[in-house]
């Protein structure tokens, strides 16, 4: 999985290379602006905070960026296809921004608000996107722990301080991304009131398990 973060800088952009045409997974996020898909005869206009995803290679697909478009884009590697598996029940999904789509503790924490961007059901659950948003404060934040899928996560808004072990102490703000392999303890003992963030696990369903703190972050 390759992600990438594209901005129109400006100046209104039309083009037919974001993300290759026969990449087993397609994942888009606009972060700002407008964006036109256009795929065949059919055309969608997504805006802030909309999805857009494709699970096996499709038709050819052009976009056009607003001057002000900003996207994240997450993209399987034609190489690793087996491991998508067979996208026969494949096809492409789109979600909106909508404030009754968060749900609060539809996820590991009672204390965030969980807004599925629908790829679970889209891959056969080998993939879950969502969005994670602070709904009230956690003293002592998620405390020590492990979870048996692979995440990627990107800080939309606010701020988060993350331990992982093995790792220093990583302050993450809007913009910033990070990987997690299965398994790794980590922490988030703090995080603003406006922390937002988008989230990919690997696979879609998994456990969540309470670990100690490695040695070295004993005492936080």
């Amino acid at each position: 999985m390759t992600a990438y973060h594209y901005r129109a800088d400006g100046e209104a952009i039309k083009t037919d290379s974001l993300g290759s045409q026969t990449a087993p997974f397609l994942f888009v996020f606009v972060l700002s602006g407008e964006v036109e898909v256009r795929e065949g005869d059919k055309t969608s206009v997504l805006r802030a905070l909309d999805s857009w995803t494709r699970y096996g290679a499709g038709d050819g697909i052009e976009w056009a960026f607003s001057h002000t478009a900003e996207v994240f884009v997450l993209e399987g590697d034609e190489a690793a296809a087996k491991d998508y598996g067979s996208p026969d029940t494949g096809g492409t999904v789109i979600t909106r921004e909508s404030e009754d789509a968060y749900i609060v503790g539809d996820g590991p924490r009672a204390f965030f608000g969980y807004r599925d961007l629908g790829t679970a059901g889209l891959t056969d659950r080998r993939i879950h996107i969502h969005l994670v948003r602070a709904v009230k404060m956690s003293e002592g934040g998620t405390g020590w722990h492990s979870h048996t899928m692979g995440q990627i996560f990107y800080i939309l808004r606010g701020q988060g301080k993350l331990l992982v072990e093995d790792a220093a102490a990583v302050k993450m703000d809007a913009g910033d991304a990070m990987c997690i392999a299965p398994g790794m303890r980590h922490n988030v003992p703090g995080f603003s009131k406006d922390y937002f963030l988008l989230e990919m696990c690997v696979p879609a369903d998994y456990d969540t398990v309470d670990a100690p703190p490695p040695a070295i972050w004993a005492t936080e």
